[in-house]
């Protein structure tokens, strides 16, 4: 199994139809966008953890590691920019999107767009 944060880098690289593709795109977005580092915003609420990411509203409203009084659905509720993986258990968890990626990146294939849940599906 894997966890959410690899899970999420291995569904950008499933957007790719062959290796060559996703080198080809890697040195077209380090050409093109450089990169960028920064630390995602996580959070936890009554049902499990929102790992917030830039771009996101809600990124930099809450402390990193806060409680909050609220589900992971009703989180995402709450931003009008969602960009957050919600973590319901290890194996358990969903990347909402509705902005476009930043710096050239690949967009991750949706939980929807998935035949079976991810952790499930990764080795």
């Amino acid at each position: 199994k894997v966890g959410p944060p690899q899970a999420l880098e291995l569904l950008r690289v499933a957007r790719h139809s062959d290796a060559e593709a996703l080198l080809q795109h890697a040195a077209e977005r380090a050409r093109e966008h450089g990169s960028e580092r920064w630390c995602p915003l996580r959070v936890r609420c009554t049902d499990g953890l929102a790992t917030i990411l830039p771009g996101d509203s809600l990124f930099g409203n809450y402390s990193s590691g806060e409680a909050l009084d609220c589900t992971l659905l009703e989180l995402v509720a709450r931003s009008r920019n969602v960009h957050a993986l919600l973590c319901y258990s290890p194996t358990d968890f969903r990347f909402y999107c509705n902005i476009p990626e930043r710096r050239g990146h690949a967009f991750p294939r949706t939980y929807a767009e998935c035949p079976t849940p991810v952790g499930d599906a990764l080795p």
